[in-house]
């Protein structure tokens, strides 16, 4: 099993100017190469054929459930903690998908974007405004038990996923490419 420690907390857009520059300028370079991306794959001649939309409906379905099920067994975790439920938040979710796409798109297994994007900058960028985040990723884990075993076995992800001070959980997963990925983004 494959893992990182935790992302620190941080405060939004902390730091110097020429820091928040350069902030803006990863996020401008990783929106450059997923538009690059969606070019090369449109290039295909896939987006016309009808076996690929039910294909992609099959596989949208799947993910949900497993999006579901994960939010489920974090939520049980929690309660058995003294915590209350985390609710399953939009944005927080478009920030995980697409860092569980990404990762596995472009082959790489870390809480940072090859850009240097952290899971501060994807809620940003899904227009979530944060006080705090935390962040768990997961590779390999075929079913969503396995996933959230594996990070409660894990003290460091464990303590994202009982940590009280959360109100909103996003969860990704991506079953393609040698994974399923899956991406826990935490946040208040």
């Amino acid at each position: 099993m494959e893992h990182h420690d935790d992302v620190p907390t941080r405060i939004p857009f902390a730091g110097t100017e020429n820091q928040r520059k350069c902030r803006r300028v990863r996020r401008a370079a990783g929106k450059v190469a997923a538009c690059a991306a969606v070019i090369a794959l449109a290039g295909t001649g896939l987006a016309g054929q009808g076996h690929a939309q039910v294909a992609a409906n099959a596989v949208h379905d799947e993910a949900a459930d497993a999006v579901q099920r994960v939010v489920d067994l974090v939520n049980a975790e929690r309660g058995k903690a003294g915590c209350g439920p985390l609710r399953a938040e939009g944005k927080a979710r478009s920030a995980a998908q697409s860092h569980a796409d990404d990762m596995a798109a472009r082959g790489y297994y870390d809480h940072t974007s090859p850009e240097g994007a952290d899971a501060g900058d994807r809620l940003d960028a899904a227009g979530y405004r944060w006080r705090k985040w935390g962040e768990n990723i997961h590779k390999g884990p075929s079913s969503p038990e396995d996933a959230v075993r594996d990070w409660m076995n894990s003290a460091e992800h464990r303590a994202n996923i009982v940590n009280c001070d959360f109100n909103d959980l996003g969860v990704g997963v991506n079953h393609k490419a040698n994974g399923p990925w899956w991406v826990q983004v935490f946040a208040s």
